[in-house]
């Protein structure tokens, strides 16, 4: 092959490959134009193959682009490289302590709820159902009551309050008090005297027609209750050796409110 022809393939091979063809300046060679100038200058040195007249120059151009490229390519990859899975990984991060946060606080309320459960119905307000129709007209057999637990912390109980305690049998009983610590209790004809004389109630529906242990004079202790069932003749209390007088370290709370029925809703008498 002649001379001159290889000259002319060497640049038909240059108008191929197309790195000079969008530029006036054989020294204007940008990094587009970097791969195929530095693959035509490999192409000279491996075959050997005459040198062109631009040839200098086109040396030239690819040795000040290799030069200022390693400075801005490993630059550019490396914020590629880092700041993406950064960014990635900050995101999983806020979104896991965002839903540990989360859980953390339905957590909190519940242990803080249960708490408050705990703490009220043992220490405040609890509620239970009556059985039976001991206490009738007052109370009926299914009425859900409220118990005030908090209220003797402050006082003694009452003559008249509605009490539930726990009997020997460590069965809860809901009774009306109707004498105190102290006081001496008798039934007589049906009639309750306290101290010596008839008391003023109406609680009962009718007449006792059962005195029990209260037919003879009961003095009470210092911590004895003496109650009986509103429904007189149809209720064991106080009268009758099963329940007995009522110790105040027994006594539950003080019954405060209907909550069930509905239409019954509100404070006990």
């Amino acid at each position: 092959m002649k001379k001159g022809s290889s000259i002319d393939d060497s640049l038909e091979f240059c108008k191929e490959i197309k790195y000079y063809e969008e530029k006036d300046d054989p020294l204007a060679f940008d990094e587009k134009n970097f791969p195929k100038l530095k693959e035509y200058i490999q192409w000279i040195n491996d075959t050997d193959q005459a040198v062109h007249s631009d040839y200098v120059a086109y040396e030239s151009a690819l040795r000040k682009i290799e030069q200022e490229t390693p400075t801005q390519k490993p630059i550019k990859k490396q914020a590629e490289i880092i700041d993406f899975p950064m960014e990635e990984m900050d995101e999983e991060e806020e979104e896991k302590t965002t839903l540990l946060g989360v859980i953390g606080q339905i957590l909190a309320c519940l242990l803080v709820a249960i708490v408050l459960v705990y703490g009220i119905t043992t220490f405040v307000v609890t509620y239970s159902r009556v059985n039976g129709g001991s206490m009738e007209i007052t109370l009926h057999d299914g009425n859900v009551v409220a118990i005030n637990r908090f209220t003797y912390r402050f006082h003694d109980p009452e003559q008249f309050d509605v009490i539930v305690f726990k009997n020997d049998t460590d069965i809860n009983l809901v009774k009306r008090i109707i004498a105190l610590p102290g006081q001496t209790i008798q039934i007589v004809d049906g009639k309750i005297y306290v101290d010596g004389e008839v008391i003023n109630e109406n609680y009962g529906t009718e007449d006792m027609s059962y005195a029990g242990n209260a037919a003879e004079p009961i003095t009470l202790g210092v911590d004895e209750y003496f109650v009986l069932g509103d429904n007189r003749n149809n209720s064991t209390d106080s009268r009758s050796s099963y329940v007995g007088l009522v110790r105040k370290k027994d006594i539950i709370g003080k019954v405060s409110a209907r909550l069930y029925p509905f239409s019954q809703f509100g404070g006990i008498e």
